[in-house]
């Protein structure tokens, strides 16, 4: 008996000592969540939450709230949403942290768009040339 419980000893001491190194090189994870919201006080649903350097992101529920889980240290993160400018900020995550965002609007414009189309001589025959009449029974 004190035989076989000196190999499991043993065997328990390996697997800790071979394992340990492994468990310490886990990084803790933080949840980093708030909201996001326009200069106006809206929410923004389906804006870009991000964390470019690790390829970590998520998008705004319909009620503006995000939640991400991101590994413990000095991150940048990148807020975005169609139409707004793009914000960018540094966190130092030692524990988990709600941090709210307001997007300013976007002043960029887009240029002038001209929109032109063609007809070919095969559409022209085959589109109606006449207009509807209606009939009565009597005529």
């Amino acid at each position: 008996m004190l035989g076989k419980l000196r190999q499991y000893g043993w065997l328990i001491t390996g697997v800790l000592w071979l394992a340990g190194p492994r468990l310490g090189w886990a990084q803790a994870r933080h949840l980093l969540s708030g909201v996001v919201r326009g200069a106006d006080g809206t929410v923004l649903p389906g804006a870009s939450v991000a964390v470019p350097a690790l390829s970590l992101g998520t998008a705004t529920e319909a009620d503006g709230h995000y939640r991400l889980s991101i590994p413990e240290g000095e991150q940048q993160i990148t807020v975005s949403f169609v139409g707004y400018a793009s914000q960018t900020f540094s966190l130092n995550l030692r524990r988990d942290q709600q941090r709210n965002v307001t997007l300013a609007a976007s002043t960029s414009e887009l240029g002038e768009v001209v929109v032109q189309g063609q007809q070919t001589l095969k559409e022209k025959l085959q589109s109606t040339q006449m207009g509807v009449e209606h009939l009565s029974i009597r005529e």
